[in-house]
């Protein structure tokens, strides 16, 4: 990435009440030309984006000014011309249920905000994302709908806990084992809640923390492999080919000539 044009990316932690619930909120900032592609990559969580700049497209066209960004099964591939500037807040995909809900995606990588959260929510993080103090007035937002919200057990949510926290070593039987439930009942409730069946999501959660340890140069790729969980170098690289459509040596690369000489870094997700 050239230095005349560098990336600006930063993440602020919300309130402790809601740090269960929301991972962060992050910012970008980015001058696009013509040819610039940016690839979304899968990785377990749901973003809400409001854009303050030149809008994203991609091939169904310009995405809304807020928009809600999915899981995700494969790569999502933006583009955009002029400067990008996102305001956005990052959810995981099993602490959405006080706020919206995961399944209104129904297969797409991205619907309108509107259709996965609450209307009213939206509203206050748009106004937020304006406001002179943004993330003062988006805690004020999430923390009247949480208190609003009757906490429930919630069996997704017990399970996304778990796979954050062990899908390295992780089955679908031992995870059915944690949540006291049978695995047809945990594949019904991802199906329904999340188009997706348990297994699907803890080989996301797996790449995801690999994707991280990949930007730790001086880490081998097979001891990436070897922490993030996989049996050997060989299935690292199948999981890079489905989820990113590229292999974790030139995933490595692409990260390195994002970053640049300056280290600051684009899409970075913790």
């Amino acid at each position: 990435m050239s230095g005349e044009n560098p990336i600006v990316y930063r993440e602020e932690r919300v309130h402790p009440t809601l740090a269960e619930w929301v991972s962060c909120v992050w910012t970008y900032e980015r001058q696009y030309e013509i040819d610039d592609v940016e690839a979304i990559l899968p990785d377990g969580w749901v973003e809400l984006v409001v854009q303050l700049g030149a809008p994203y497209r991609d091939q169904q066209g310009e995405l809304p000014a807020c928009a809600a960004i999915g899981t995700l099964d494969h790569p999502l591939a933006l583009t955009a011309k002029g400067l990008v500037r996102c305001w956005s807040v990052r959810f995981p995909w099993w602490g959405l249920a006080p706020f919206g809900d995961v399944g209104a995606f129904d297969g797409r990588q991205w619907a309108p905000a509107s259709e996965v959260f609450d209307a009213g929510l939206v509203a206050g993080v748009v106004a937020a994302a304006g406001s002179a103090h943004p993330v003062d007035e988006l805690n004020r937002v999430l923390l009247a709908h949480l208190l609003a919200w009757p906490i429930s057990a919630d069996a997704a949510r017990n399970a996304g806990r778990h796979i954050t926290n062990n899908a390295a070593t992780l089955t679908v039987e031992q995870l059915a084992l944690a949540c006291a439930a049978s695995q047809r009942t945990l594949q019904r409730d991802f199906r329904k809640t999340l188009d997706a069946t348990p297994a699907q999501m803890i080989a996301r959660v797996k790449f995801e923390r690999a994707r991280r340890l990949l930007m730790d140069e001086t880490l081998p790729i097979a001891r990436v492999a070897a922490e993030a969980g996989y049996v050997d170098q060989p299935h690292l690289n199948r999981a890079f080919a489905r989820f990113a459509q590229l292999t974790p040596r030139d995933y490595r690369r692409q990260f390195q000539r994002a970053t640049g000489q300056d280290g600051i870094v684009a899409l970075v997700q913790d």
